[in-house]
């Protein structure tokens, strides 16, 4: 496993796993919505959100965060890099959590 996009509503859990994730595995987190907001309270431009996310996701591991509100540009993303990839869909903060205990052992 080197890439991993975390997807979710606020409040799902996805930060807390993602967290849970990076430290079992190593692998760099990124928070799109750090990315997408700035700290102003206001946005980047949509073509600046591309760019940015687009030099992120080249690199060779990483472990992306994101709220449903980022969801079109993901499923491009998705879309565009699906090949031989193994996708995994956690449906419960259960399955996660077991997830990651079948990761540590």
């Amino acid at each position: 496993m080197l890439k991993v996009i975390v997807i979710g509503c606020p409040g799902a859990g996805k930060s807390i796993f993602a967290r849970k994730l990076r430290d079992v595995t190593g692998l760099p987190l990124y928070y799109l919505d750090m990315l997408w907001h700035k700290p102003d309270q206001t946005n980047i431009s949509r073509e600046e959100f591309d760019i940015r996310l687009y030099e992120m996701v080249k690199t060779d591991r990483w472990i992306i965060d994101f709220s449903k509100d980022q969801l079109p540009q993901i499923y491009e993303l998705l879309e565009k890099n699906q090949d031989g990839r193994n996708i995994i869909i956690f449906k419960t903060r259960e399955e996660a959590d077991d997830y990651i205990e079948k990761v540590l052992r």
